[in-house]
């Protein structure tokens, strides 16, 4: 671990916060006579996504999707590429895109393109960390958990150079 990666946000912090989170889309999608497909943007989403689900009332529908943007380093190219993991049931359907960070805003807007594409019948984006000071590209966000300053961070599923998803906490890298 680089001795330069400060604890932002503790694991308990992360912990109570999927609890809110959990409470509030169960209260806010699971009334609908057809509950939303939960799409886990991996890699970096996969702990928060599958912690996340794992508090939501019955078995959510989760599908996987890959999105590539960096090409090893902290800078993302500004090109996502979308792999679609499982066939996601986009056409009428309520789709929730699970992701782990929106900064510049890219990502999460080619997503919502392809699955409008797709003639989903609503896209909702709910992330557990928001990046604002380095948003280009305007996105709605549902839900996030935490607004963080613009650092670089690693754990709970993000990494740099595929190291350190397995830490608990979100660490800062200076």
């Amino acid at each position: 671990m680089p001795s330069e990666a400060a604890v932002l946000i503790p694991a308990l912090d992360l912990q109570r916060r999927r609890h809110e989170l959990a409470a509030r889309l169960s209260e806010e999608l699971h009334r609908e006579a057809e509950p939303p497909v939960y799409v886990m943007v991996l890699e970096g989403a996969r702990v928060f996504a599958e912690d996340l689900l794992a508090l939501l009332p019955g078995q959510p529908e989760a599908r996987r999707i890959r999105v590539s943007s960096y090409a090893g380093g902290r800078e993302s190219s500004g090109a996502p590429r979308i792999e679609e993991l499982d066939a996601v049931p986009a056409a009428g359907r309520n789709l929730v895109i699970l992701e782990d960070i929106v900064d510049t805003g890219r990502t999460a807007r080619c997503l919502i393109e392809h699955f409008a594409g797709m003639h989903a019948k609503s896209i909702s984006l709910v992330s557990m960390l928001s990046k604002p000071a380095r948003r280009v590209v305007d996105v709605p966000l549902l839900h996030w958990g935490f607004e963080i300053p613009d650092r670089f961070v690693i754990g709970y599923g993000m990494d740099l150079d595929g190291e350190y998803r397995e830490l608990p906490e979100v660490r800062v890298l200076t």
